[in-house]
């Protein structure tokens, strides 16, 4: 239901993660399988969660009416004679007297919430010509607001990232070319993986 605001209005309640499920068919198929998969109570533990989660979004973000702000926004930037292309999607960017970067998350606050906003801060650098102000992870299991600075540190952080994973894809290339097994590192990070589920070297956890 809703709840009285401090200024005596009334606050609209969340959208139910069912009104989510256009946009999770055309991006995320994966979810929409997953919350089609449970059974009635683990559904409605579910929905119950997803929407005390969603309670934090706008008292953390604030008041950014008056700014200039876009959701999802792309950025990409091709260097032709590499045959490299970098990419990477902001959750939210606003535009004020400065520019800045926000990546929620639905779970906690960790190392690689940092790592990811330097990613995307590098990435429109390079498209932009210009760093964005500073960084900021909203993650909505701890009800957190996290600052991150965007310096020349930061940024060159973020590019020896991009290398390194550049030297793990030509190993996986030349292990394929030559018919040799790929050298797997599992971790937290394996249950991102399309391939998770078929792969001998992930844990059944």
């Amino acid at each position: 239901g809703r709840s009285r605001s401090s200024s005596g209005g009334d606050r609209q309640p969340p959208p139910s993660p069912a009104g989510l499920r256009p946009a999770l068919e055309a991006e995320r198929p994966d979810v929409v399988e997953y919350v089609d998969s449970l059974g009635d109570d683990q559904l409605e533990v579910f929905v119950e969660t997803v929407e005390e989660r969603c309670q934090h979004l706008a008292p953390l973000i604030g008041d950014v009416r008056n700014a200039k702000v876009t959701v999802r926004e792309r950025a990409r930037v091709l260097f032709d004679e590499a045959n490299v292309l970098l990419t990477g999607e902001t959750d939210i960017a606003v535009r004020d007297d400065q520019s800045v970067i926000v990546e929620v998350k639905s779970g906690s606050f960790g190392p690689w919430v940092v790592g990811e906003l330097r990613h995307y801060a590098l990435v429109r650098a390079l498209r932009d010509l210009s760093a964005p102000a500073f960084g900021c992870a909203i993650t909505l299991a701890d009800g957190r607001m996290t600052p991150t600075p965007i310096r020349r540190e930061e940024l060159d952080a973020a590019a020896r990232q991009i290398v390194a994973a550049a030297e793990v894809m030509v190993e996986i290339d030349q292990c394929v070319a030559g018919g040799a097994p790929v050298r797997t590192q599992p971790g937290d990070h394996c249950r991102w993986c399309r391939r998770a589920r078929v792969c001998p070297d992930v844990s059944d956890q």
